[in-house]
């Protein structure tokens, strides 16, 4: 359209006018209304109207010969010839109205644009200006530049580029790393200033902050009293780890089933201080009681704190409650015909009536077949680890241990265990009764089976002998004359525990598993 109409107009130079005034007045609007139409601003690079950083290209004239005028709202930003100027960083950014008024003959139209000049880069001194401003101290939770109890977060650089460093007027409370130590109780709270020096190329600017360090409060006890035992060693404010041993019973003539309670007295030298023992707050100076205390350790932790600090001490105490002695069966010289010692708990051993039966003494549960690689031997692999009458090398015995816990070897329980082990001297010499002469009937008494009655029933231990570990010791459950040589029942032996396996170094297997 545009074509045929700019020939018509060309077209009349020599031939007069063919659509006189009111024609060429409609033409001119057309033309301005198309040129109107397609009139777009040129940017440079990847510009757009929404991020101008550069000079633009504003048409002067249309495609059908219109003539194109441009005015800016802000010639400072942007001059009337597209000539760009950006505003400071510190302005920001700078919206402009661009208005273009498209004319030919008596005919024009305006059309508008919007554009976004992008603010210049910072300069350095801006750089540090709002780095500067933005500029804060990190506290932990509760805490504040006027209660200060933590160390503080001091940043080292700035949003915008900047490095920052810090100095303390006092390093001895606030280091300047921002690590804070706090005053003692016995002091004051204490008045830190802090200078931040921010710093970007040759232009840099200081900003302080005072901070008040609060003193540490007294978290010291007095003293700690114990109703059983005796402190050890003797209560010092500064000592935090602390023993009280205990008897295992108070009663004159001990049970198995016996329980033992004690009493623990923290005193504050603080009277604010508040005092918990095992998280349950006690008054100071008020006893707080121990019941049914397990043998062996019971660790009790005192804390002290006072309110509205986060500060705390702790003391710890290991109230330990003496391992029972146990009776032997035999009377002594005592006027009441007592041995002494804890009487064994009754009755001493539980058949589970599924192949295994629990000691209730030592909370540890034995096969009841106590040569169980003899008489089920086939239902695993014999070979040379493994003899016919049960016994086998040290090495072999955990082999053996290993494929019953994998479910390889069947062993005729109704459970499934998956945790036996060889049980170590201390565990084995447990069955033995040193009151009794036979082992057999001792144990035979009690549900177990297939015991070892031999001058070699020597049972396999896990523990190996400290000065040679090349020596695993073993336990003699037999009670014979041999050789007019007399041994002993109960009889600890350590002997060789590498291949080959000949028969000076087999034992036989009994494994264990705990329960409680």
């Amino acid at each position: 359209m545009a074509a045929a109409i700019s020939s018509s107009c060309t077209g009349g130079g020599g031939g007069g006018d063919d659509g006189g005034d009111g024609d060429d007045g409609a033409q001119d609007a057309e033309f301005v209304a198309e040129d109107t139409a397609i009139l777009a601003i040129i940017y440079a690079g990847s510009d757009s109207a929404s991020n101008v950083t550069q000079h633009i290209t504003l048409p002067a004239a249309g495609a059908n010969g219109t003539t194109i005028r441009w005015e800016s709202d802000n010639a400072a930003v942007i001059e009337n010839n597209g000539t760009v100027t950006r505003p400071s960083y510190a302005s920001g950014d700078s919206l402009v109205n661009l208005t273009a008024t498209i004319s030919k003959g008596s005919a024009h139209k305006t059309k508008a644009f919007s554009l976004t000049v992008i603010k210049a880069p910072a300069t350095d001194a801006e750089c540090v200006a709002e780095d500067m401003a933005n500029l804060v101290i990190a506290y932990t939770s509760g805490d504040s530049v006027l209660k200060v109890m933590h160390s503080v977060v001091l940043p080292v650089t700035g949003a915008s580029g900047t490095t920052i460093s810090w100095v303390s007027n006092n390093t001895t409370v606030i280091a300047n790393s921002g690590t804070v130590i706090r005053p003692p109780y016995s002091g004051s709270d204490a008045e830190v200033t802090l200078t931040a020096t921010i710093t970007k190329g040759g232009d840099h600017a200081t900003k302080t902050f005072t901070l008040t360090v609060l003193k540490e409060p007294n978290l010291n006890l007095a003293s700690i009293v114990v109703s059983k035992g005796r402190l050890q060693p003797a209560f010092a404010a500064n000592t935090t780890f602390y023993l009280d041993p205990v008897p295992f019973s108070d009663s004159a003539n001990p049970a198995y089933d016996d329980t033992q309670s004690a009493g623990i007295t923290a005193t504050t030298a603080d009277a604010d201080a508040i005092v918990t023992i095992d998280g349950v707050e006690v008054s100071s100076g008020d006893e707080y009681a121990l019941d049914d205390l397990k043998v062996g350790k019971n660790m009790v932790t005192i804390t002290v704190s006072v309110e509205g600090d986060v500060a705390t001490k702790t003391y710890r105490i290991e109230v330990y409650r003496a391992v029972p002695v146990f009776k032997t069966g035999q009377t002594t010289s005592y006027a009441a015909g007592d041995d002494g010692g804890v009487s064994w708990p009754s009755p001493r051993f539980t058949n589970n009536n599924d192949g295994t039966i629990t000691d209730n003494l030592t909370g540890l549960m034995w096969l009841k077949n106590a040569n169980a690689i003899k008489t089920l031997g086939d239902i695993i692999i014999i070979d040379h680890g493994y003899y016919a009458d049960g016994s086998a090398g040290w090495e072999k015995s955990f082999d053996f241990i290993e494929k019953m816990n994998d479910g390889i070897y069947d062993n005729k329980l109704t459970p499934v265990y998956t945790d036996w082990r060889l049980p170590n001297v201390r565990e084995l010499r447990s069955l033995v009764n040193y009151g009794l002469v036979s082992q057999y009937d001792w144990l035979k008494g009690h549900g177990f089976s297939n015991i070892v009655e031999s001058y070699t029933s020597y049972y396999l231990t896990s523990t190996t002998y400290a000065y040679n570990t090349n020596y695993a010791f073993r336990i003699w459950l037999d009670h014979t004359v041999y050789n007019q040589q007399q041994s002993w029942t109960g009889t600890i032996i350590s002997w060789l525990k590498q291949q080959p396996e000949v028969f000076n170094n087999r034992g036989y297997v009994w494994p264990v598993r705990t329960v409680r």
